[in-house]
């Protein structure tokens, strides 16, 4: 597969499976090889979000911090698509794939790479480099995060985007 356009988003926060997240070994892979990364975060109207701006978690984590020069693109709905530019930047490259990594599985994550899909991208999702939290069900039981993880990959892959290990990536 080639990687000549591969582009990396991903989001901020802490949840489970962040501490064995490979995002920092991925983001390396795409940079070493001179591979676009574009970085996109959440930004919440809402003051008790943790995605409001000004709050410590708006901010990214130390292991997919942008370097200079690299793109940030704020977005205010789940998909990285919505009014954000990203899907004219893409076009821009010449046929691009892009590799979505990062928070919220079943929110973020899903959104943007089925709209990916949707929109013509040849989309990838790095399962290991991506995390979520425990749900409720509606009757009040608990959803273990692995479950939710699972479950939200298996209803995009080979549909929208192609679900892959973070060890099948080829640089």
């Amino acid at each position: 597969m080639s990687r000549r356009h591969g582009k990396n988003l991903c989001g901020a926060g802490g949840i489970t499976r962040v501490r064995k997240t490979p995002w920092k070994e991925c983001w390396g892979g795409f940079r070493r090889s001179g591979l676009g990364v574009i970085h996109v975060r959440h930004e919440s109207p809402h003051p008790k979000s943790l995605f409001y701006r000004g709050r410590g978690t708006f901010g990214f984590d130390e292991k997919v911090m942008p370097l200079p020069g690299e793109m940030v693109i704020t977005k205010n709905t789940n998909s990285a698509f919505i009014g954000t530019g990203l899907e004219e930047i893409l076009h821009s490259l010449d046929d691009p794939e892009v590799y979505i990594a990062g928070l919220v599985t079943d929110h973020c994550v899903s959104s943007s790479a089925r709209m990916s899909g949707n929109l013509g991208f040849k989309t990838f999702v790095i399962d290991d480099a991506c995390a979520t939290f425990e749900r409720k069900s509606r009757e009040g039981n608990a959803i273990p995060p692995e479950t939710v993880h699972a479950v939200n990959l298996s209803s995009i892959d080979r549909e929208f985007a192609r679900v892959m290990s973070s060890s099948e990536l080829e640089f």
